[in-house]
């Protein structure tokens, strides 16, 4: 997802932080969803 070209300014720190803490936030539920699939099979 490329903010840079839609949003300028302050708001596009915080979309960008934003963004990157939703995609962490999914890569880590991912992750422990592999893990309980792995562990409980």
């Amino acid at each position: 997802m490329v903010i840079e070209d839609y949003v300028h300014g302050g708001a596009e720190l915080v979309l960008q932080v934003a963004v990157k803490f939703a995609y962490a936030i999914a890569a880590i539920a991912s992750l422990l969803a592999i893990g309980r699939i792995v562990f409980t099979a």
